[in-house]
């Protein structure tokens, strides 16, 4: 295939080039992939990573590389372990799963803790279940995992030292001492690699950092609800978990739990957690309120919501839920109050697509007229909205994706970015060649919004970019134009959708960032983790 051989050999000069062109050796998955990616020779930790996030990407790998991937996050560094545990994720072999289920026993970082934990919901296995929701509850039981309680002996040994150095026992010279000490030791089983904090010469002080080990906690508990949503047999006593951690009292660890919770009620569809989450996207107005009002977790249960409204399948066709109807009124109410939060709005429209009901669109007009009477930004909604009706697969947002794309209106700006991201895909989920030429016009946009386009047109089925994309590849001088044309080969030959690329995303947990990943996560595309959770704003941030 004249893809393969264009793809950048080991003397290339640019490793990102190499590190993209991996990647769509996975996204093609083709019988030969995996020979490739492992014939090839490589010259930095960073593009054996990317090898074996593509090897992660392939639909089947030799127990042979199995085991070595197995090899590398037992007894490799860190970094590479992390990338190792992700490839790992979606093999569903029993030997691998019970491979994860010991990291999980034996392993104390909440890296490689918090991939086991997912492990267990992608094996569908509800014996996993009392673990999962244990953890999600942090119950006593969850203090034995060698990760959680490694967590709560660092932040102990850090209000030792907080401690004494109030109450005058040591000084400033030996608190920064001991807190470099206890820091590194905590630090080296991190793949981000933060450095310490340093100490304040001229006020003579230290700070001491506590309460970040709460906040991995709160992270391997959002993993162990996101892994709950993932095993359909056992719904009952996963959704009974779920909903009992939304009535915990509110701060600023328990939100991280609760919000991917919501998520996986949404997508389990449970009915007696639709009350729960109507409550948390209510209508809230007055004072006291205003901190649950800008709480994330409204953004979250509207898209639950959205998700919930689904038909559902089961062996003798599909069905409505209870409370559908209602639940979607519900979502254009909150979409067209111009009162509304920006963030809410853009999530209750986004769920009204997410419905994928047919019927949602005259909803989503309507609420769509109200666009405007604000004076706030409502441009990410504009954005939103679109890829909300295209989802639908109303072809009337053509001509105003049409304007709204414009070269002239190109903005750089967080809500000019993602709302013109959106907009873009919206076309790509429309998958109606009307749009191969609006496409075009927008790959002229800046480089975060064009990015898109690759994968609209694959949707679109536009193949008469091919050649152009080849040339590109080939002559460009630049390395991110290279890379670029890379990923849009990758994305326009991936016969299978939804892609494996939304493998590096779906069903993951972003709370727990790994820098040496997010390079990758950045080219999936799936709707509730790059375009929906993102347009939440700085809020959620």
């Amino acid at each position: 295939m004249r893809v393969f051989s264009s793809l950048p050999q080991a003397g290339d000069e640019s490793n990102s080039v190499r590190r993209i062109a991996l990647i769509a050796l996975g996204l093609l998955n083709s019988p030969e992939a995996e020979t490739l990616i492992l014939s090839r020779k490589y010259g930095s930790v960073e593009e054996k990573e990317a090898a074996m996030v593509a090897l992660g990407l392939l639909e089947t790998i030799t127990p042979k590389t199995e085991a070595g991937l197995q090899k590398t996050l037992h007894r490799g560094a860190i970094g590479p372990a992390t990338m190792a545990a992700w490839a790992l994720r979606y093999r569903s072999d029993p030997g691998n799963i019970a491979f994860l289920k010991k990291v999980l026993a034996k392993k104390d970082n909440c890296w490689l803790a918090s991939e086991a934990i997912l492990s267990l919901g992608g094996a569908k296995n509800a014996r996993g279940v009392a673990l999962l929701g244990n953890i999600l509850l942090a119950t006593d039981a969850v203090k034995s995992l060698p990760a959680w309680g490694k967590l709560e002996k660092t932040r102990k040994k850090l209000l030792v030292i907080l401690a004494n150095l109030r109450a005058e026992k040591i000084n400033y010279e030996t608190a920064h001492k001991e807190y470099l000490k206890k820091y590194k030791n905590w630090n080296k089983d991190n793949p981000n690699a933060p450095g310490p904090a340093k100490r304040r010469e001229l006020l003579g002080t230290v700070e001491i950092i506590i309460g970040r080990e709460q906040i991995y906690e709160g992270r391997l508990r959002a993993s162990a609800g996101i892994a709950l949503g993932r095993i359909p047999d056992a719904h009952l006593s996963a959704a009974r978990a779920l909903r009992e951690v939304l009535t915990r009292k509110n701060d600023d660890f328990n939100d991280l739990p609760k919000g991917m919770a919501i998520m996986s009620l949404g997508e389990l569809g449970d009915v007696k957690s639709v009350p729960i989450l109507v409550k948390i996207l209510k209508n809230l107005r007055v004072g006291k309120w205003k901190r649950e009002k800008k709480s994330p977790l409204r953004g979250y249960a509207a898209l639950a919501l959205g998700l919930y409204s689904r038909p559902e399948t089961t062996p003798q066709g599909t069905r409505d839920r209870p409370q559908y109807e209602k639940v979607c009124r519900l979502l254009a109410e909150r979409m067209a109050d111009s009162e509304e939060i920006i963030e809410v709005r853009t999530a209750a429209a986004m769920a009204l697509g997410l419905s994928g009901r047919t019927e949602n669109l005259k909803l989503l007009r309507q609420a769509s007229r109200t666009i405007g009477r604000s004076r706030k930004n409502e441009e990410i909604l504009v954005g939103y909205t679109l890829l909300a009706r295209g989802m639908l697969g109303d072809k009337n947002i053509i001509p105003i994706a049409k304007k709204f794309l414009k070269t002239a209106n190109d903005r750089r700006t967080v809500s000019g970015i993602l709302s013109r991201r959106a907009a873009v895909l919206g076309l790509g989920v429309l998958g109606d060649q009307e749009a191969i030429p609006i496409l075009n016009k927008a790959w002229h946009l800046n480089h975060y919004v064009n990015r898109e386009v690759a994968l609209a047109y694959s949707l679109c089925e536009g193949y008469n970019a091919t050649e152009p994309l080849l040339k590109l590849l080939n002559e460009s001088e630049n390395p991110r134009e290279r890379a670029f044309a890379a990923r849009c080969l990758g994305e326009l030959f991936t016969a299978a959708r939804p892609q494996r690329l939304s493998r590096l995303i779906a069903n993951s947990n972003y709370t727990m960032k790994n820098k040496r990943m997010i390079r990758y996560q950045a080219l999936g595309n799936e709707f509730l983790f790059v375009y929906l959770i993102p347009a939440f704003g700085e809020e959620w941030r």
